[in-house]
């Protein structure tokens, strides 16, 4: 009900999956809203440095089969078969711990990296979950997912600021003449609109280029 309720995006795509891998894929992403939570909705940051070093413990239970939260037990069920183990979902871990660290992003480098660190091994997991004939698959669909992840970016600009984090490359706030403090009191001016569409051009461009790698993809 958390990660794929009915009437979502997910809950429509995960339809055109077979029992086996909608259930593994459910279970992977409530796994990841799990832990975007233990970022995202506590106010002070080391209540969610807390929430995500249980997580890590959590996960770590994985290897001796002794999991004590549902979505974990789900995962010790269902992710086996597709031969994901409990290096890859520490990885998706650290992704989300550098949220909590990345408070400033000096250029696009380090912002590509960031959402590379977040989103590229759920994209990678989730191919091997649904399924490939292609080896570029992976590869591709990471990319796709990194790309997602900057749209969210751009979603998530005022919730982020609310917590003083700020992922918009600070170089290009410079470039367009908005200073940080508009953006953590949401002052919103000719200067900021450009600023965004400028964000919004290059996401959505970086989408399109990974859509086409994953459509030249053998499925």
């Amino acid at each position: 009900q958390k990660a794929a309720p009915e009437g979502t995006t997910f809950h429509y795509a995960f339809l055109f999956l077979g029992p086996q891998r909608r259930r593994a894929l459910t279970a992977l992403q409530a796994y990841c809203r799990e832990l975007d939570d233990a970022v995202d909705l506590p106010a002070d940051p080391d209540i969610a440095r807390a929430k995500i070093a249980w997580w890590r413990q959590e996960t770590a239970r994985l290897l001796t089969g002794t999991p004590q939260h549902p979505v974990t037990r789900e995962l010790d069920a269902v992710l086996g078969p597709f031969g994901i183990g409990c290096e890859e979902l520490a990885g998706i871990i650290d992704g989300r711990e550098r949220r909590l660290a990345d408070l400033r992003m000096p250029d696009f480098s380090s912002l590509a990296s960031h959402s590379t660190g977040i989103a590229d091994v759920v994209g990678r997991m989730s191919a091997r979950i649904c399924g490939f004939r292609d080896e570029r698959t992976p590869a591709a669909v990471g990319e796709l997912w990194s790309a997602f992840q900057l749209v969210q970016i751009i979603r998530d600009l005022g919730e982020d600021a609310r917590k003083n984090r700020i992922v918009v490359p600070m170089d290009e706030l410079a470039r367009f003449e908005v200073l940080a403090a508009d953006i953590l009191n949401r002052r919103e001016g000719p200067s900021f609109i450009k600023l965004m569409a400028f964000q919004a051009d290059r996401a959505d461009q970086l989408c399109a280029d990974a859509i086409e790698q994953v459509g030249n993809c053998n499925f």
